[in-house]
This record gives structure tokens, C-alpha cells and sequence, in this order.
């Protein structure tokens, strides 16, 4: 007891002690318990992602699997152990189930695009023998016409082509993927000819982008039917030698740029292009010009001689030669307002010029002329700035305004002389040039002729008149020669109604040449 009591101090130490190492005890279970939980719940996520790996992961290979490699059986398997569908057979491998009825069709389709496409490449012509020529029908249809620039020359055209072939590694049996015998691919997947505008004037991936986003027909016998949408801008080759009544015809040369003629054959169908435009009333003149007729067909170029031929070639020398097809666009020019602006305008000058060798005022006639010449002057100035710039050839209608300017200063001229020869008294005086050329003309007939017929002698010896011997001296030594000379009236209108006359054949004979 005394050592008990003596020890006082010690029982409290202890209390204390106690009393401090409870709260510690209680932390250190929590924070056992802390571990424990979370080692359990990382051991549950460990397990249950382990399993997830080794369960799910190989079912969803396997689903992956089935459908890449399109097995009609495996895949109903899957599909029944996931209950995705209504019946399923007992016994798979059974020849009698027609399982392939259970499949839904956009399921058949999937399959049956992959088990096409796993082992096909695009990039290769489509046949098992490589000596063996691929032959493409090619047709297409004229949408729409969108513009023709006569200044550079080109021609923008929309429309689709229709392209058909067979494709030996695209055929499957339709009795086992449940009688489809047709399906829609992307034309991506697949090899397709690489047609390209060869007298192409705008930006060369036009056509290759409008045909990569579409589709193509595939039947189970390997047929495909491509449909192709495209927009062309073509170069073309004006002749503007008849405008404003002439007539264009614009190609759209299409060819394969990596296959000559042994490996890909392009050959059109029996039917020419079909002209199917939008809006056909109203969509058939388009700037300008009235399209009148399609036509289409085939030449062959030589890459070696850059040379083409209609005919076919030798076929040893196909492999140097390279389809080409040639859609002809053939227009007209509409232009009703060029009657009225350019040819009329044409008739009616040559018309006041053919009039004044009929006036009997010599002054109205020359202002008129004068007025003919200054309104020749608007009238071409006019249309030279309608014509094309780009006009390699001199159009008729320029030819003709160029004659009527020409016979317009002609006529101008004889009236001058005309009334110059009328005014004259004696006509010699005031005529130097007609006096020296009848001289020497009349020199060289009497020293052929040893002598001078039908001359009168107008000499009088008993005049002594010095004025009327000049006057006598000046005339010419023969009355033929001086009424030549020297006409009267009744003479130089009929000269005037003469080239009257011959002008009018002449303006006839331009019209019939350059205004047909």
C-alpha cells in the first residue's frame, strides 16, 4: 500500500498518457480504414477494367472483325448474342436457314461494301490481265451554257457525263446477301477513267473537284455506272469572218491523260449528246449567241507526232495513240439589232451614192457626198468597236464598209472632173493632162498608120486673125479628137449614168460576196 501511495504521480502519468493515446488511436484506425476503402475501390476499378479489357474489348475485335470481313454467319451470331435481332436460328451452320433474311438490309449493304473494298485498290485499272483493254461508253448531257467570251475566246459550260464499264474485281453473288444484286458506292472507293478537258482555259481542278463528291451504280456482275457532274471552261476558235451573221462551233475535248489506247478504249454511244437545258426557252441564247445543235466524236492523237486521226490506228501503234472525244457545241450569233445598226446603215449610204450621179446640181451632189463620207466615218467607227478584238480574220461586213468608203470618194471625184470638163469653154485649155495624152496618142497612131485618117483641115489662109490662128494652133488636128475633148452635155450625162450604172453592178456584186 505505501508503495502504491507512493506513486502517486505515476498513476496520473498514466492517465494522461491514456487519455492522449485514445485520439491517436483513433486516427490511425481512420486512417487505416482510409486505405483500406480506397485500396479496395482501386482494386475493384483494377478488376473491373481488367475484366472490361479481356471480355469486351475481344467481343468488340471480333464484331469489327465480322463486319470487315463481311461473314453473313458470324455476323448473325453477334447480332443474336447481343438480342439485336427479333428470331434467331438454333442452329447457324444449318443450310436450310435462310439467315441472310434476318439480317436488316442496311446491314447486308455494309457487309457487302466491305468485302468489295478490303482488298481493292483504286489507283489500278480494274482487269486481271494486264494485255486486256478497258473499253468506257461515254455520253453526256449540255445543262447549261453559262458564258461565251468572244475577246478571249472560250466557252463555260455546265452538264453530266454518263460513264460504263466493267469492273472485274467488283462482282459478287447476290444469293448471299440476300438478292441485292445492286449497290450505291462513293466513286472515291473505286477506280474510275481520269477524263480530263484537254483544251481546258480556266482552273484545271474544276472538273476534278465537281467529279470526285459523287456516286457510282455497282451490279453484282462488276458493271458500273458513273454519273459525273462537271463545269467546263473551254478554249475555242472563232472565225468571224461572217459576222454579224456567223456561226461558231466550240469542242470540249475529253480524254484520259495517264491511258493510251491499249489500256483504256473510250468510245461514245450510238446516240449523239443530248441537249437538255434548263429553262429551254429562255436559256438557249446566252450572250449573245443561239445554240442550234450537239454533236460528238472520236479522234485518236499521236504523242509521239502530235498529230490526230478520225480513223483507227494500226494496233501496234496503240500504245502511242490516246482517245480523244470531241462534244461539239455549234451556235449562231442572235443579234436581231445588227440589221438594223450595221446593214442597213450599209445599204443606204450605198445607195445616196449611187443617186448622186443622178442629181442635176453638181453642188447638192458634192454636199451630199461630202455627208455620205462623214456618216461612212461614224457608221464603221461604230461597228469596229462591236467587232471582237481578238478577230483573226477581216469579217466581209468590214470589206464592204471599206469598198462603199472607197467608191463614196470615187464618185466625189468624177463629178469634179465631170463638172470641171462641163464648165470648160474650149475644155483643152484648162485640160494639160487629157491634151498631152491625146498628142501622144495620136502620134503614135499616125506613125503606125504612115497617115492620119478622117483628118479635116480646119485651117483658113486667108485669115489673119493672130487670136483665131492660136485658138485654131491649140485644138487638136482632128474633130473626132476635139468632140472627145471637148463633150457636150448629152455627153457627160451619159458618162455620169454610165458609171452610175457601173457603180450599181459593183455594189451588187459586194453584196452578194460580203452581205450573203
Amino acid at each position: 500500500m505505501r508503495q502504491r501511495e507512493s506513486n502517486p504521480m505515476s498513476s496520473a502519468r498514466q492517465a494522461i498518457n491514456m487519455s492522449i493515446a485514445k485520439p491517436q488511436l483513433r486516427n490511425l484506425n481512420g486512417m487505416f480504414m482510409r486505405k483500406v476503402i480506397i485500396s479496395g475501390v482501386a482494386f475493384s476499378l483494377g478488376l473491373g477494367f481488367t475484366i472490361w479489357h479481356l471480355i469486351c474489348i475481344p467481343r468488340h475485335n471480333r464484331q469489327l472483325e465480322y463486319m470487315k470481313n463481311a461473314d453473313i454467319y458470324k455476323m448473325v451470331e453477334h447480332m443474336c448474342s447481343k438480342n439485336l435481332l427479333q428470331s434467331c436460328p438454333q442452329n447457324l451452320a444449318d443450310p436450310n436457314e435462310n439467315i441472310t433474311d434476318l439480317l436488316p438490309y442496311q446491314e447486308i449493304l455494309n457487309g457487302l461494301e466491305r468485302s468489295l473494298l478490303e482488298t481493292y485498290n483504286h489507283h489500278h485499272r480494274p482487269v486481271k490481265d494486264e494485255n486486256q483493254g478497258l473499253i468506257v461508253l461515254f455520253f453526256a448531257v449540255i445543262q447549261h451554257i453559262e458564258e461565251v467570251n468572244e475577246e478571249h475566246q472560250t466557252m463555260t459550260v455546265h452538264g453530266f457525263q454518263y460513264l460504263l464499264w466493267n469492273d472485274e474485281y467488283l462482282s459478287w453473288n447476290p444469293e448471299q446477301f440476300n438478292g441485292v444484286s445492286r449497290l450505291l458506292m462513293h466513286s472515291w472507293h473505286i477506280w474510275k477513267p481520269d477524263l480530263i478537258l484537254y483544251n481546258a482555259a480556266g482552273q484545271a481542278d474544276d472538273s476534278i473537284r465537281y467529279t470526285f463528291y459523287q456516286h457510282s451504280w455497282v451490279e453484282s456482275n462488276g458493271r458500273v455506272e458513273h454519273f459525273p457532274m462537271f463545269r467546263y471552261k473551254a478554249s475555242c476558235k472563232f472565225d468571224f469572218t461572217d459576222y454579224p451573221y456567223d456561226v461558231q462551233s466550240c469542242p470540249v475535248i475529253l480524254g484520259s491523260w495517264n491511258y493510251n489506247l491499249k489500256e483504256l478504249d473510250i468510245r461514245p454511244l450510238d446516240r449523239k449528246p443530248m441537249l437538255n437545258l434548263f429553262w429551254e426557252d429562255e436559256k438557249v441564247i446566252v450572250s449573245g449567241w443561239k445554240v442550234i445543235d450537239v454533236h460528238m466524236n472520236v479522234s485518236f492523237w499521236n504523242a509521239m507526232t502530235d498529230q490526230e486521226r478520225s480513223q483507227w490506228p494500226p494496233e501496234e501503234e496503240h500504245a502511242l495513240h490516246f482517245p480523244l472525244i470531241y462534244i461539239w457545241i455549234k451556235m449562231e450569233r442572235y443579234a436581231p439589232h445588227f440589221t438594223i445598226s450595221v446593214l442597213l446603215p450599209a445599204l443606204v449610204t450605198s445607195f445616196i451614192t449611187v443617186i448622186t450621179f443622178c442629181m442635176a446640181s453638181f453642188n447638192k451632189a458634192v454636199v451630199l457626198l461630202a455627208f455620205n463620207l462623214l456618216l461612212q466615218t461614224v457608221l464603221a467607227e461604230d461597228m469596229l468597236f462591236q467587232l471582237p478584238s481578238s478577230s483573226a480574220s477581216i469579217p466581209r461586213i468590214v470589206k464592204y464598209f471599206a469598198f462603199n468608203l472607197t467608191a463614196t470618194v470615187f464618185a466625189m471625184i468624177s463629178l469634179v472632173v465631170i463638172e470641171t470638163v462641163r464648165h470648160d469653154g474650149h475644155g483643152v485649155n484648162h485640160c494639160r493632162i487629157l491634151e498631152t495624152l491625146w498628142s501622144r496618142f495620136s502620134f503614135r497612131r499616125s506613125t503606125s498608120s504612115g497617115a492620119t485618117v478622117g483628118v479635116e483641115t480646119t485651117e483658113d489662109p486667108s485669115s489673119t486673125d493672130t487670136s483665131a490662128l492660136n485658138k485654131e494652133n491649140s485644138r487638136p488636128r482632128s474633130t473626132w479628137a476635139w468632140r472627145v475633148l471637148s463633150p457636150n452635155s448629152d455627153t457627160l450625162n451619159v458618162i455620169k449614168i454610165s458609171l452610175a450604172i457601173a457603180l450599181t453592178t459593183l455594189y451588187l456584186i459586194m453584196m452578194i460576196a460580203y452581205l450573203r
